[in-house]
């Protein structure tokens, strides 16, 4: 596997994401607009906490962002790229929140490091070198996977610790995983896909309450594990989602990326192809001109829907989550595709 590539964007995330100011609403209208939900958005509170996993004998640092409601609202547990974390995709993440969702985002040891690494005034070329020694450490895997269950069989003792404030607003029934890059390579295998990487010797099964899975800028056959069949066994709906302009890491084309969707045979299974996106877009950063912010915007809308639709049981979202209404909405810079073919039948059908 080659790293420079994508180390190079990991240190963009790590270095730049949490710097980015504030970018404001576009005005013009947009898929948001479309939503069911949209006239039920909530104010958000956010909240820091670490989580001691006892068996593990491991601090993961979480980033909680609560609705300001009556609840209880549905969690969504985020699982950050290589390098990044909890802080690096605040936008995407209280999006979310404000459409009904708990959202928390987990601090990998690999991102610990990196702050730790920081502090001590280490350069980036050093950084570097660790993240090069972690992806290759046959426990790299194994610690992330365990780090993301942990969080998420955890989710009624956060609720019922603290904050106080907490206690009934988590649906621990209906519960979503959703990561990028390296995190959604790790939110891959949580969901049931298999991994032919070093120091991977078994299967993992899934959570029995996680009911959907988006992954955003995934890894496709040929990187870190992944294989031609890799996704054939995740069984749970699944949302794939990429830019048009972020290209693999040996220059494979924005199109491999969505290859969890193709090898899927599910009828719940989607894709999402967006124009003048790249690999940092998912964390809020790099919006520089207003096509920019309206499509970042625009694909959120489209993760609340599929939210809507499997954690929420809402039907009409199903109407949202078409070719048609995606492109309409989006004035055609959001290509969706979906599985319309029965569960189990041979072959492809999608529209």
């Amino acid at each position: 596997m080659s790293l420079r590539r994508t180390l190079t964007k990991v240190l963009t995330i790590v270095f730049f994401a949490a710097c980015a100011v504030a970018l404001p609403r576009p005005a013009s209208a947009d898929c948001t607009t479309a939503l069911r939900s949209a006239g039920r958005t909530y104010p958000v509170d956010t909240i820091s906490y670490d989580l001691r996993d006892f068996a593990r004998k491991r601090d993961l640092p979480l980033r909680i962002m609560v609705p300001k409601g009556a609840g209880p609202f549905p969690v969504i547990v985020f699982s950050p790229g290589l390098g990044a974390g909890p802080f690096d995709y605040m936008r995407l993440n209280r999006y979310w929140a404000e459409h009904g969702y708990v959202t928390i985002s987990i601090g990998y040891s690999d991102w610990v490091k990196g702050v730790q690494l920081a502090r001590q005034g280490v350069n980036r070329l050093t950084y570097n070198a660790v993240l090069d020694r972690l992806i290759r450490s046959p426990g790299f895997w194994r610690e992330r996977v365990d780090d993301l269950r942990s969080v998420i069989g955890a989710l009624s003792f956060i609720e019922r610790t603290k904050p106080a404030h907490l206690g009934g607003i988590f649906d621990l029934n209906e519960v979503g995983i959703a990561g990028h890059s390296m995190g959604a390579a790790t939110v891959s295998v949580v969901a049931g896909a298999s991994l032919s990487a070093p120091g991977w010797v078994d299967a993992v099964r899934p959570v029995p309450n996680v009911r959907a899975a988006l992954l955003l800028s995934a890894s496709g056959p040929g990187d870190i594990g992944f294989t031609a069949r890799s996704y054939t066994h995740v069984a749970m709906p699944l949302m794939v989602m990429s830019g048009a302009l972020d290209d693999g890491p040996t220059g494979q084309p924005a199109q491999w990326r969505l290859s969890a969707f193709t090898q899927d045979r599910r009828d719940d299974a989607y894709s999402v192809l967006v124009d003048d996106a790249g690999h940092l877009t998912w964390t809020g950063s790099g919006l520089d001109n207003a096509t920019r912010k309206t499509a970042f915007f625009d694909a959120a809308a489209v993760t609340v829907a599929f939210w809507d639709r499997y954690l929420e049981r809402q039907k009409a979202a199903s109407s949202f989550l078409t070719p048609a209404a995606v492109r309409s909405c989006s004035a055609g810079m959001l290509h969706l595709r979906r599985h319309t073919g029965a569960p189990g039948r041979a072959g492809l059908h999608a529209r």
